[in-house]
Protein backbone atom coordinates (compact mmCIF):
# COMPACT_ATOMS: atom_id res chain seq x y z
CA UNK A 1 0.00 0.00 0.00
CA UNK A 2 1.39 3.67 -0.88
CA UNK A 3 1.86 5.98 1.96
CA UNK A 4 0.12 9.07 1.84
CA UNK A 5 1.57 12.00 3.52
CA UNK A 6 -0.37 13.49 6.01
CA UNK A 7 1.50 17.33 5.91
CA UNK A 8 -0.54 20.08 5.01
CA UNK A 9 -0.90 20.52 1.62
CA UNK A 10 -1.91 23.72 -0.63
CA UNK A 11 -4.15 23.86 -3.03
CA UNK A 12 -3.41 24.56 -7.08
CA UNK A 13 -5.08 27.78 -6.71
CA UNK A 14 -3.08 29.09 -3.73
CA UNK A 15 0.48 27.94 -4.87
CA UNK A 16 -0.01 29.27 -8.78
CA UNK A 17 -1.25 32.58 -6.09
CA UNK A 18 1.99 32.95 -4.33
CA UNK A 19 4.01 31.84 -7.42
CA UNK A 20 2.44 35.01 -9.63
CA UNK A 21 2.88 37.24 -6.27
CA UNK A 22 6.30 36.18 -5.95
CA UNK A 23 6.88 37.02 -9.84
CA UNK A 24 5.36 40.33 -9.64
CA UNK A 25 6.84 41.55 -6.17
CA UNK A 26 10.29 40.33 -7.90
CA UNK A 27 9.96 42.91 -10.82
CA UNK A 28 8.84 45.69 -8.30
CA UNK A 29 11.48 45.30 -6.50
CA UNK A 30 14.15 44.58 -9.60
CA UNK A 31 12.73 47.57 -11.08
CA UNK A 32 13.22 49.47 -7.97
CA UNK A 33 16.51 48.66 -7.91
CA UNK A 34 17.45 49.36 -11.42
CA UNK A 35 15.77 52.88 -10.79
CA UNK A 36 17.47 53.41 -7.33
CA UNK A 37 21.30 52.10 -8.35
CA UNK A 38 21.80 51.92 -11.99
CA UNK A 39 18.99 53.63 -14.04
CA UNK A 40 21.15 57.16 -13.47
CA UNK A 41 24.27 55.64 -14.70
CA UNK A 42 22.61 53.53 -17.41
CA UNK A 43 21.05 57.44 -18.78
CA UNK A 44 24.65 58.42 -18.39
CA UNK A 45 26.34 55.90 -20.50
CA UNK A 46 23.86 56.53 -23.32
CA UNK A 47 24.47 60.45 -23.35
CA UNK A 48 28.16 59.36 -23.86
CA UNK A 49 27.21 57.15 -26.47
CA UNK A 50 25.02 60.05 -27.82
CA UNK A 51 27.05 62.59 -27.74
CA UNK A 52 30.01 60.02 -29.82
CA UNK A 53 27.62 59.72 -31.94
CA UNK A 54 27.23 63.78 -32.81
CA UNK A 55 30.83 64.40 -32.30
CA UNK A 56 31.35 61.50 -35.57
CA UNK A 57 28.37 63.16 -37.56
CA UNK A 58 30.18 66.37 -36.97
CA UNK A 59 33.74 64.83 -38.31
CA UNK A 60 32.17 62.93 -40.95
CA UNK A 61 30.64 66.63 -41.97
CA UNK A 62 33.24 68.94 -41.36
CA UNK A 63 33.40 69.67 -44.87
CA UNK A 64 29.97 70.65 -45.11
CA UNK A 65 29.65 72.51 -41.66
CA UNK A 66 32.42 74.77 -42.69
CA UNK A 67 31.28 75.80 -46.08
CA UNK A 68 27.68 76.68 -44.44
CA UNK A 69 29.47 78.72 -41.25
CA UNK A 70 31.77 80.51 -44.13
CA UNK A 71 28.28 81.16 -46.03
CA UNK A 72 25.12 80.74 -44.67
CA UNK A 73 23.39 83.33 -42.36
CA UNK A 74 22.00 80.12 -40.61
CA UNK A 75 23.24 76.48 -39.21
CA UNK A 76 22.78 73.76 -41.67
CA UNK A 77 20.72 71.13 -40.93
CA UNK A 78 23.72 68.95 -39.22
CA UNK A 79 24.10 71.03 -36.17
CA UNK A 80 20.41 71.47 -36.05
CA UNK A 81 19.67 68.11 -35.27
CA UNK A 82 21.95 67.80 -32.89
CA UNK A 83 21.21 70.47 -30.80
CA UNK A 84 17.77 69.08 -30.89
CA UNK A 85 19.43 66.36 -29.20
CA UNK A 86 19.95 69.24 -26.02
CA UNK A 87 23.36 69.24 -26.68
CA UNK A 88 25.53 72.21 -26.99
CA UNK A 89 28.13 72.41 -29.83
CA UNK A 90 31.21 75.12 -29.44
CA UNK A 91 33.69 75.00 -32.69
CA UNK A 92 36.32 76.78 -32.82
CA UNK A 93 39.71 77.03 -35.23
CA UNK A 94 43.17 78.05 -34.24
CA UNK A 95 45.04 80.48 -36.32
CA UNK A 96 48.34 81.87 -35.43
CA UNK A 97 48.35 80.66 -31.81
CA UNK A 98 45.03 82.21 -31.82
CA UNK A 99 41.75 80.66 -30.98
CA UNK A 100 38.85 81.66 -32.93
CA UNK A 101 35.15 80.53 -31.65
CA UNK A 102 33.34 80.34 -35.15
CA UNK A 103 29.71 78.89 -33.46
CA UNK A 104 28.57 78.58 -30.22
CA UNK A 105 25.01 77.17 -29.21
CA UNK A 106 24.82 79.72 -26.67
CA UNK A 107 25.47 82.84 -27.99
CA UNK A 108 24.56 83.70 -32.36
CA UNK A 109 25.23 87.20 -31.91
CA UNK A 110 27.91 88.53 -34.21
CA UNK A 111 30.74 90.17 -31.91
CA UNK A 112 33.56 90.74 -34.64
CA UNK A 113 34.34 89.54 -37.98
CA UNK A 114 37.37 87.55 -39.23
CA UNK A 115 38.12 86.24 -42.42
CA UNK A 116 37.72 83.98 -43.52
CA UNK A 117 34.75 83.12 -40.93
CA UNK A 118 32.06 86.06 -41.14
CA UNK A 119 31.14 85.62 -37.57
CA UNK A 120 33.58 85.31 -34.38
CA UNK A 121 32.33 84.98 -30.60
CA UNK A 122 33.96 85.33 -27.40
CA UNK A 123 35.82 82.73 -25.88
CA UNK A 124 33.85 81.93 -23.08
CA UNK A 125 33.28 78.98 -20.41
CA UNK A 126 34.66 75.92 -20.95
CA UNK A 127 36.37 77.41 -24.60
CA UNK A 128 39.03 79.01 -22.35
CA UNK A 129 40.40 75.76 -21.71
CA UNK A 130 41.23 74.74 -25.13
CA UNK A 131 44.36 75.66 -25.36
CA UNK A 132 45.39 73.11 -22.54
CA UNK A 133 42.61 70.11 -24.09
CA UNK A 134 44.73 71.08 -27.55
CA UNK A 135 47.89 70.10 -25.94
CA UNK A 136 46.39 66.52 -25.30
CA UNK A 137 44.46 65.78 -28.28
CA UNK A 138 45.90 64.48 -31.05
CA UNK A 139 44.58 63.82 -34.66
CA UNK A 140 41.16 62.44 -34.91
CA UNK A 141 41.15 61.89 -31.59
CA UNK A 142 38.52 63.37 -28.72
CA UNK A 143 37.81 62.89 -24.88
CA UNK A 144 35.58 63.31 -22.20
CA UNK A 145 37.06 66.32 -19.72
CA UNK A 146 35.83 67.62 -16.36
CA UNK A 147 36.20 71.20 -14.61
CA UNK A 148 35.69 70.44 -11.16
CA UNK A 149 36.54 74.01 -10.08
CA UNK A 150 33.60 76.29 -9.36
CA UNK A 151 33.99 79.02 -11.95
CA UNK A 152 32.83 76.39 -14.66
CA UNK A 153 29.54 74.09 -14.29
CA UNK A 154 30.67 71.27 -13.11
CA UNK A 155 27.36 69.46 -13.73
CA UNK A 156 27.81 68.68 -17.39
CA UNK A 157 29.04 65.89 -19.51
CA UNK A 158 31.64 67.27 -21.96
CA UNK A 159 33.27 65.96 -25.15
CA UNK A 160 36.53 68.04 -26.70
CA UNK A 161 37.34 66.79 -29.99
CA UNK A 162 39.35 67.63 -33.35
CA UNK A 163 37.25 67.81 -36.26
CA UNK A 164 40.38 68.51 -38.65
CA UNK A 165 43.99 69.97 -38.62
CA UNK A 166 42.37 73.71 -36.89
CA UNK A 167 39.13 72.89 -35.69
CA UNK A 168 38.11 71.40 -32.47
CA UNK A 169 34.55 70.91 -31.38
CA UNK A 170 33.22 71.35 -27.05
CA UNK A 171 30.46 69.10 -27.09
CA UNK A 172 28.04 69.93 -23.69
CA UNK A 173 25.04 68.08 -22.30
CA UNK A 174 23.71 68.83 -18.76
CA UNK A 175 23.35 66.00 -16.38
CA UNK A 176 20.77 67.11 -14.38
CA UNK A 177 17.81 66.09 -16.58
CA UNK A 178 19.17 63.17 -16.53
CA UNK A 179 19.13 62.58 -12.86
CA UNK A 180 15.40 64.05 -12.52
CA UNK A 181 14.20 61.83 -15.40
CA UNK A 182 15.89 58.78 -13.79
CA UNK A 183 14.16 59.47 -10.90
CA UNK A 184 11.08 59.94 -12.65
CA UNK A 185 11.14 57.06 -14.40
CA UNK A 186 11.82 55.27 -11.38
CA UNK A 187 8.63 56.06 -9.64
CA UNK A 188 6.31 55.97 -12.82
CA UNK A 189 8.06 52.24 -12.91
CA UNK A 190 6.87 52.05 -9.44
CA UNK A 191 3.67 53.34 -9.49
CA UNK A 192 2.52 51.04 -12.89
CA UNK A 193 4.66 48.21 -10.93
CA UNK A 194 1.94 48.19 -8.02
CA UNK A 195 -0.74 48.81 -10.34
CA UNK A 196 0.42 45.96 -12.37
CA UNK A 197 0.75 43.47 -9.11
CA UNK A 198 -2.83 44.20 -7.99
CA UNK A 199 -4.60 43.83 -11.43
CA UNK A 200 -1.84 40.49 -11.57
CA UNK A 201 -3.33 39.03 -8.32
CA UNK A 202 -6.64 39.73 -9.61
CA UNK A 203 -5.95 37.96 -13.14
CA UNK A 204 -4.26 35.12 -11.25
CA UNK A 205 -7.14 34.26 -8.82
CA UNK A 206 -9.80 34.41 -11.86
CA UNK A 207 -7.53 32.58 -14.29
CA UNK A 208 -6.16 29.75 -11.60
CA UNK A 209 -10.01 28.95 -10.90
CA UNK A 210 -11.11 28.60 -13.68
CA UNK A 211 -7.88 26.51 -15.06
CA UNK A 212 -8.33 24.41 -11.41
CA UNK A 213 -12.08 24.16 -11.94
CA UNK A 214 -11.71 21.08 -14.44
CA UNK A 215 -8.99 19.71 -12.33
CA UNK A 216 -10.81 19.52 -9.20
CA UNK A 217 -13.58 17.79 -11.02
CA UNK A 218 -11.05 15.18 -12.36
CA UNK A 219 -9.67 15.19 -8.79
CA UNK A 220 -13.72 14.07 -7.41
CA UNK A 221 -14.04 11.69 -10.27
CA UNK A 222 -10.62 9.87 -9.67
CA UNK A 223 -11.38 9.64 -6.22
CA UNK A 224 -14.94 8.19 -7.25
CA UNK A 225 -12.86 5.75 -9.10
CA UNK A 226 -10.54 4.53 -6.26
CA UNK A 227 -13.87 4.32 -4.25
CA UNK A 228 -14.86 1.64 -7.46
CA UNK A 229 -18.03 4.24 -8.38
CA UNK A 230 -17.80 4.49 -11.95
CA UNK A 231 -21.04 6.58 -12.58
CA UNK A 232 -19.68 10.22 -12.69
CA UNK A 233 -17.83 11.84 -15.78
CA UNK A 234 -15.72 14.52 -16.11
CA UNK A 235 -17.42 17.43 -18.52
CA UNK A 236 -14.66 17.89 -21.48
CA UNK A 237 -15.44 21.54 -23.52
CA UNK A 238 -11.79 22.16 -24.51
CA UNK A 239 -9.32 20.35 -26.63
CA UNK A 240 -6.26 21.24 -24.80
CA UNK A 241 -4.21 18.94 -22.62
CA UNK A 242 -6.51 19.27 -19.82
CA UNK A 243 -9.56 18.41 -22.14
CA UNK A 244 -7.09 15.47 -22.99
CA UNK A 245 -6.44 15.11 -19.56
CA UNK A 246 -10.24 14.69 -19.42
CA UNK A 247 -11.03 12.45 -21.98
CA UNK A 248 -8.00 9.94 -21.08
CA UNK A 249 -9.79 9.64 -17.61
CA UNK A 250 -13.43 9.16 -19.01
CA UNK A 251 -11.86 6.38 -20.99
CA UNK A 252 -10.03 4.68 -18.52
CA UNK A 253 -13.24 4.75 -16.46
CA UNK A 254 -15.27 3.14 -18.67
CA UNK A 255 -12.52 0.26 -19.43
CA UNK A 256 -12.48 0.12 -15.66
CA UNK A 257 -16.55 -0.21 -15.81
CA UNK A 258 -16.21 -2.85 -18.07
CA UNK A 259 -13.41 -4.57 -16.19
CA UNK A 260 -14.81 -4.62 -12.81
CA UNK A 261 -18.40 -5.77 -14.11
CA UNK A 262 -16.37 -8.51 -15.91
CA UNK A 263 -14.51 -9.62 -12.76
CA UNK A 264 -17.91 -9.61 -10.81
CA UNK A 265 -19.84 -12.06 -13.54
CA UNK A 266 -16.62 -14.05 -13.37
CA UNK A 267 -16.56 -13.96 -9.34
CA UNK A 268 -20.21 -14.59 -9.32
CA UNK A 269 -20.00 -17.42 -12.03
CA UNK A 270 -16.91 -18.93 -9.97
CA UNK A 271 -19.14 -18.60 -6.88
CA UNK A 272 -22.62 -20.47 -8.25
CA UNK A 273 -19.59 -22.99 -9.93
CA UNK A 274 -18.41 -23.92 -6.32
CA UNK A 275 -21.55 -23.88 -4.74
CA UNK A 276 -23.11 -26.22 -7.75
CA UNK A 277 -20.20 -28.41 -7.21
CA UNK A 278 -20.75 -28.54 -3.23
CA UNK A 279 -24.34 -29.29 -3.91
CA UNK A 280 -23.40 -31.92 -6.20
CA UNK A 281 -20.80 -33.43 -3.22
CA UNK A 282 -23.24 -33.21 -1.38
CA UNK A 283 -25.83 -35.08 -3.89
CA UNK A 284 -23.51 -37.31 -4.76
CA UNK A 285 -23.04 -37.93 -0.69
CA UNK A 286 -26.39 -38.57 -0.35
CA UNK A 287 -27.17 -40.94 -3.48
CA UNK A 288 -24.65 -43.17 -1.91
CA UNK A 289 -26.04 -43.14 1.42
CA UNK A 290 -29.45 -43.78 -0.42
CA UNK A 291 -28.40 -46.20 -2.45
CA UNK A 292 -26.92 -48.39 0.59
CA UNK A 293 -29.87 -47.68 2.34
CA UNK A 294 -32.06 -49.15 -0.24
CA UNK A 295 -30.13 -52.12 -0.78
CA UNK A 296 -29.14 -52.77 3.08
CA UNK A 297 -32.84 -53.75 3.75
CA UNK A 298 -33.94 -56.27 0.65
CA UNK A 299 -29.81 -57.77 0.78
CA UNK A 300 -30.52 -58.30 4.42
CA UNK A 301 -33.74 -60.30 3.80
CA UNK A 302 -32.09 -62.04 0.73
CA UNK A 303 -29.81 -62.86 2.93
CA UNK A 304 -31.84 -64.22 5.80
CA UNK A 305 -34.06 -66.51 3.92
CA UNK A 306 -31.28 -67.93 1.76
CA UNK A 307 -29.43 -69.17 5.15
CA UNK A 308 -32.49 -70.58 6.26
CA UNK A 309 -32.66 -72.46 3.15
CA UNK A 310 -29.59 -73.85 3.38
CA UNK A 311 -29.72 -74.41 6.75
CA UNK A 312 -32.39 -76.71 6.26
CA UNK A 313 -34.66 -74.95 8.47
CA UNK A 314 -37.19 -75.36 6.02
CA UNK A 315 -39.09 -78.46 5.86
CA UNK A 316 -41.65 -78.73 3.57
CA UNK A 317 -41.80 -77.66 -0.21
CA UNK A 318 -44.48 -75.05 0.25
CA UNK A 319 -42.58 -73.06 3.01
CA UNK A 320 -39.10 -73.52 0.90
CA UNK A 321 -41.26 -72.35 -2.17
CA UNK A 322 -42.31 -69.60 -0.34
CA UNK A 323 -38.69 -68.57 0.71
CA UNK A 324 -37.58 -69.08 -3.12
CA UNK A 325 -40.60 -66.03 -3.97
CA UNK A 326 -39.37 -63.82 -1.08
CA UNK A 327 -35.69 -63.86 -2.96
CA UNK A 328 -37.09 -63.49 -6.21
CA UNK A 329 -39.19 -60.61 -5.43
CA UNK A 330 -36.06 -59.28 -3.12
CA UNK A 331 -33.69 -59.59 -6.45
CA UNK A 332 -36.54 -58.16 -8.63
CA UNK A 333 -37.00 -54.92 -6.85
CA UNK A 334 -33.22 -54.49 -6.47
CA UNK A 335 -32.65 -54.86 -10.34
CA UNK A 336 -35.77 -52.73 -10.78
CA UNK A 337 -33.72 -49.81 -8.59
CA UNK A 338 -30.76 -50.20 -10.44
CA UNK A 339 -32.80 -50.22 -13.69
CA UNK A 340 -34.01 -46.81 -12.93
CA UNK A 341 -30.63 -45.41 -11.20
CA UNK A 342 -29.02 -46.54 -14.48
CA UNK A 343 -32.07 -44.74 -16.56
CA UNK A 344 -31.61 -41.46 -14.34
CA UNK A 345 -28.01 -41.32 -14.59
CA UNK A 346 -28.65 -41.31 -18.23
CA UNK A 347 -31.10 -38.35 -18.62
CA UNK A 348 -28.67 -36.10 -15.89
CA UNK A 349 -25.74 -36.62 -17.81
CA UNK A 350 -27.26 -34.82 -20.64
CA UNK A 351 -26.15 -37.83 -23.36
CA UNK A 352 -29.84 -38.64 -23.72
CA UNK A 353 -31.94 -36.62 -26.29
CA UNK A 354 -35.80 -36.79 -26.98
CA UNK A 355 -36.56 -38.59 -29.71
CA UNK A 356 -40.06 -36.31 -30.94
CA UNK A 357 -43.06 -37.93 -32.24
CA UNK A 358 -46.66 -37.32 -32.46
CA UNK A 359 -48.33 -39.66 -29.63
CA UNK A 360 -51.43 -40.64 -29.14
CA UNK A 361 -52.00 -40.14 -25.96
CA UNK A 362 -55.45 -41.06 -24.85
CA UNK A 363 -54.42 -44.68 -26.08
CA UNK A 364 -51.20 -44.54 -24.35
CA UNK A 365 -52.98 -43.57 -20.41
CA UNK A 366 -55.96 -46.20 -21.64
CA UNK A 367 -53.02 -48.87 -21.57
CA UNK A 368 -51.80 -47.29 -18.62
CA UNK A 369 -54.74 -47.66 -16.29
CA UNK A 370 -55.83 -50.92 -17.67
CA UNK A 371 -52.54 -52.33 -16.41
CA UNK A 372 -53.27 -51.01 -13.03
CA UNK A 373 -56.54 -51.77 -13.07
CA UNK A 374 -55.80 -54.81 -10.89
CA UNK A 375 -54.12 -53.48 -7.83
CA UNK A 376 -57.05 -50.34 -8.27
CA UNK A 377 -59.61 -53.10 -7.75
CA UNK A 378 -57.75 -54.59 -4.53
CA UNK A 379 -58.07 -51.68 -3.07
CA UNK A 380 -61.50 -50.52 -4.24
CA UNK A 381 -59.87 -47.15 -5.83
CA UNK A 382 -62.37 -46.00 -8.16
CA UNK A 383 -60.88 -44.17 -11.63
CA UNK A 384 -62.27 -41.14 -13.43
CA UNK A 385 -61.08 -40.66 -17.33
CA UNK A 386 -61.50 -37.64 -18.14
CA UNK A 387 -60.02 -36.83 -21.05
CA UNK A 388 -61.31 -37.00 -24.94
CA UNK A 389 -60.22 -39.72 -27.46
CA UNK A 390 -57.61 -39.31 -29.77
CA UNK A 391 -55.32 -36.26 -27.96
CA UNK A 392 -51.95 -35.74 -29.76
CA UNK A 393 -49.00 -34.48 -28.33
CA UNK A 394 -45.80 -34.35 -29.97
CA UNK A 395 -43.11 -35.97 -27.18
CA UNK A 396 -40.26 -38.65 -27.18
CA UNK A 397 -42.60 -41.82 -26.28
CA UNK A 398 -40.44 -43.67 -23.83
CA UNK A 399 -40.40 -40.45 -21.51
CA UNK A 400 -44.18 -39.30 -22.02
CA UNK A 401 -44.89 -43.20 -21.12
CA UNK A 402 -42.45 -43.45 -17.73
CA UNK A 403 -43.72 -40.20 -16.88
CA UNK A 404 -47.36 -41.48 -16.75
CA UNK A 405 -46.48 -44.39 -15.61
CA UNK A 406 -44.97 -43.25 -12.63
CA UNK A 407 -47.70 -40.48 -11.84
CA UNK A 408 -50.29 -43.22 -11.68
CA UNK A 409 -47.80 -45.68 -10.01
CA UNK A 410 -47.55 -42.90 -7.18
CA UNK A 411 -51.10 -41.92 -7.24
CA UNK A 412 -52.03 -45.54 -6.40
CA UNK A 413 -49.46 -46.09 -3.43
CA UNK A 414 -50.98 -42.72 -1.69
CA UNK A 415 -54.27 -42.72 -2.63
CA UNK A 416 -56.61 -43.59 0.24
CA UNK A 417 -58.41 -46.76 0.55
CA UNK A 418 -61.78 -46.78 -1.47
CA UNK A 419 -60.35 -43.49 -2.50
CA UNK A 420 -60.14 -41.75 -6.07
CA UNK A 421 -57.91 -41.10 -8.82
CA UNK A 422 -58.68 -39.12 -11.82
CA UNK A 423 -56.47 -38.80 -15.31
CA UNK A 424 -57.56 -35.30 -16.94
CA UNK A 425 -56.31 -33.54 -19.99
CA UNK A 426 -56.43 -29.89 -20.17
CA UNK A 427 -55.58 -27.64 -23.17
CA UNK A 428 -52.63 -24.52 -21.95
CA UNK A 429 -52.45 -22.48 -25.05
CA UNK A 430 -50.17 -24.68 -27.44
CA UNK A 431 -49.59 -27.53 -24.77
CA UNK A 432 -51.83 -30.19 -23.45
CA UNK A 433 -51.44 -30.98 -19.61
CA UNK A 434 -51.86 -33.70 -18.01
CA UNK A 435 -53.24 -34.04 -14.55
CA UNK A 436 -53.32 -37.01 -12.15
CA UNK A 437 -55.32 -36.63 -9.00
CA UNK A 438 -55.59 -38.91 -6.14
CA UNK A 439 -57.64 -38.44 -2.97
CA UNK A 440 -55.65 -38.51 0.05
CA UNK A 441 -52.96 -36.98 2.81
CA UNK A 442 -51.45 -33.51 1.51
CA UNK A 443 -47.72 -33.31 1.01
CA UNK A 444 -46.39 -31.17 3.58
CA UNK A 445 -45.29 -27.71 2.22
CA UNK A 446 -41.59 -27.81 3.43
CA UNK A 447 -41.62 -31.47 1.20
CA UNK A 448 -43.25 -30.09 -2.16
CA UNK A 449 -39.81 -29.42 -3.65
CA UNK A 450 -38.13 -31.94 -1.96
CA UNK A 451 -40.47 -34.60 -3.54
CA UNK A 452 -38.17 -34.63 -6.97
CA UNK A 453 -35.17 -35.63 -5.28
CA UNK A 454 -33.96 -39.00 -5.52
CA UNK A 455 -34.17 -41.72 -2.87
CA UNK A 456 -36.51 -38.46 -0.83
CA UNK A 457 -39.58 -39.71 0.98
CA UNK A 458 -41.96 -37.53 3.35
CA UNK A 459 -41.67 -40.54 5.51
CA UNK A 460 -38.02 -40.32 7.92
CA UNK A 461 -38.52 -43.84 8.50
CA UNK A 462 -38.31 -44.53 5.00
CA UNK A 463 -41.38 -47.53 5.15
CA UNK A 464 -41.17 -50.23 2.58
CA UNK A 465 -45.10 -50.51 3.35
CA UNK A 466 -45.82 -47.62 0.74
CA UNK A 467 -43.53 -49.02 -2.12
CA UNK A 468 -41.32 -47.38 -4.47
CA UNK A 469 -37.99 -46.57 -3.52
CA UNK A 470 -37.82 -43.16 -4.38
CA UNK A 471 -36.77 -42.88 -7.55
CA UNK A 472 -39.99 -42.25 -9.56
CA UNK A 473 -40.78 -38.78 -9.66
CA UNK A 474 -36.80 -38.17 -10.05
CA UNK A 475 -36.91 -39.63 -13.56
CA UNK A 476 -40.19 -37.39 -14.10
CA UNK A 477 -37.92 -34.43 -13.42
CA UNK A 478 -35.28 -35.60 -15.86
CA UNK A 479 -37.30 -35.96 -18.60
CA UNK A 480 -39.71 -33.03 -18.24
CA UNK A 481 -36.31 -31.07 -17.83
CA UNK A 482 -34.97 -33.06 -21.06
CA UNK A 483 -38.37 -31.91 -22.83
CA UNK A 484 -38.00 -28.40 -20.81
CA UNK A 485 -41.75 -28.45 -20.59
CA UNK A 486 -43.68 -27.56 -17.21
CA UNK A 487 -44.30 -29.81 -14.91
CA UNK A 488 -45.26 -29.84 -10.98
CA UNK A 489 -47.55 -30.96 -7.92
CA UNK A 490 -50.07 -28.96 -5.70
CA UNK A 491 -52.48 -29.87 -2.78
CA UNK A 492 -56.19 -29.41 -3.74
CA UNK A 493 -58.85 -29.50 -1.38
CA UNK A 494 -58.90 -33.16 -0.49
CA UNK A 495 -55.88 -35.08 -2.29
CA UNK A 496 -52.92 -34.37 -4.58
CA UNK A 497 -52.42 -33.16 -7.89
CA UNK A 498 -49.64 -33.75 -10.41
CA UNK A 499 -49.21 -31.97 -13.46
CA UNK A 500 -47.14 -32.55 -16.56
CA UNK A 501 -47.05 -30.96 -20.37
CA UNK A 502 -46.18 -31.77 -23.89
CA UNK A 503 -46.50 -29.96 -26.95
CA UNK A 504 -50.45 -30.72 -28.16
CA UNK A 505 -50.69 -31.43 -32.22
Amino acid sequence: MIAVSQKKRFSLTIKLFIMVAFVLLLNLVLVWGFGRFYLEDFYAKEKQNQITDAFSTLKLNQSIIIDELKNADDTGDVISQIENQNIRITLAVVAKNTIYSVYTTLSKVSQTEARPFPRVYPVTGALSRFPQMISVLTLDDYRFVDFPDDALESDQLRLFGRLGDDMYVLLETPLEPISESAALATRFSLLTGFIAFAAGILITIILSTLLTKPLRQMTSVAKRLAEHDFSERVYVNTSDEIGELGVSINSMSDSLQSYTNEITAVNQQLKLDIEERMLAEQAQKQLVSNISHELKTPLSIISGYAEGLRSGIVSDDEMRNEYCDIIIDESKNMTHMIQNLLRLAKLQSGKSTPIYSDINLSVMTDTQLNSFSLMSDQRNVTIIRDYEENEYVNADKDSCEQVLRNYLSNALRHVNDAGTIKVSFVHKGNNLRIEVYNTGSHIDENDLERIWDSFYRSDSARSRDSGGNGLGLSIVRAHMQMHSMPFGVMNCVDGVMFFAEFKSC
